[in-house]
C-alpha cells in the first residue's frame, strides 16, 4: 500500500528534526529540572540534621515572620473591642439623665394627647348617647323596632 502524500516516512528529515527539536526544546529543559528539584530538596534534607546549622534561626525567623500577621490582626479587633467596652461604660453614665428628661417628655405627651383624643371625642360620644337614648325610649313607649 502506498502512503498518502500527507504522510511522511520515519527517515524523513522534518521528522527527524522535529525530534531533535521534542529532546532540545522540551524533553531536556523538563529533565534538568526534575534533576534540580530533587538535588535541592536532598540538600535541604541532608542540612536539616545538623542543630547547629543555620537552618533552626532561619526556622525561628521564618515562624516569626508568619506569626506576625496574625497577630496583627488579632490585635485590631481587640482594640475595637475594648474601645467599645469603653465607649458603651461612659455612654450609660452620661446618657441616663437624658433618658429620664425623655421618659418625663414622653409622659407628658401621652397625656396632653390623651385629653386632646377625648376633648375631640366627646362631643361624637355624646351626640351618639344621646341618639341611642332617644332610640331605646321610643322603641319602649311603641314596642316598635325602629331604626
Amino acid at each position: 500500500m502506498d502512503n498518502p502524500p500527507y504522510h511522511q516516512s520515519p527517515g524523513h528529515p522534518a521528522k527527524q528534526t522535529h525530534r531533535k527539536q521534542l529532546f532540545w526544546q522540551i524533553l531536556l529543559p523538563i529533565l534538568v529540572a526534575v534533576v534540580a528539584v530533587l538535588a535541592i530538596g536532598m540538600l535541604a534534607i541532608l542540612t536539616a540534621g545538623n542543630p547547629n546549622s543555620k537552618n533552626t534561626t532561619w526556622a525561628m525567623i521564618s515562624t516569626i515572620f508568619m506569626v506576625l500577621p496574625w497577630l496583627l490582626f488579632s490585635l485590631v479587633p481587640l482594640a475595637l473591642l475594648f474601645f467599645f467596652i469603653r465607649l458603651l461604660k461612659n455612654a450609660r453614665a452620661s446618657i441616663t439623665p437624658h433618658l429620664a428628661t425623655a421618659a418625663g417628655f414622653s409622659r407628658y405627651l401621652q397625656m396632653r394627647t390623651d385629653s386632646i383624643t377625648q376633648a375631640a371625642a366627646a362631643p361624637l360620644i355624646r351626640t351618639r348617647a344621646t341618639i341611642a337614648g332617644l332610640i331605646h325610649l321610643l322603641r319602649m313607649a311603641f314596642h316598635k323596632d325602629i331604626q
